[in-house]
């Protein structure tokens, strides 16, 4: 781009990712708890087998939460976590999926692939 210069955006290029980008502000819009800085929920690390990868965390506020894993790898993973409060049945924010966790029960996450989990 040009300075001073209007250059225009072509919009149509990576349109396959506009449904996804639209739910993805949308979940954050909805869940307070997604909310930036002190609007949002504390942010708590997760305690898994497999934490260098998997990014796991839980953003929580009063009897609230979201639970997120993001497998950083190009292999699927196998992955349980300890903390027995985190079990329970969780819907997936982004695919409507329901998940049942349970504490040290493990589960597999796909290669690249990610939970956000309410």
């Amino acid at each position: 781009m040009l300075f001073f210069e209007k250059d225009e955006i072509n919009w149509t290029k990576g349109a396959e990712f506009t449904a996804f980008y639209t739910r993805l502000n949308s979940v954050k819009k909805d869940n307070e708890l997604l909310w930036n800085a002190d609007n949002g929920g504390s942010f708590l690390q997760v305690s898994t087998n497999k934490a260098a990868e998997v990014l796991s965390f839980v953003r929580a506020k009063a009897d609230s939460r979201i639970l997120v894993f993001i497998n950083v790898t190009n292999t699927n993973q196998e992955i349980a976590f300890e903390d027995e409060n985190l079990g329970g049945t969780y819907v997936d924010l982004l695919s409507d999926q329901q998940y049942e966790l349970k504490a040290g029960e493990s589960f597999v996450i796909p290669a690249w692939a990610y939970l956000v989990l309410k």
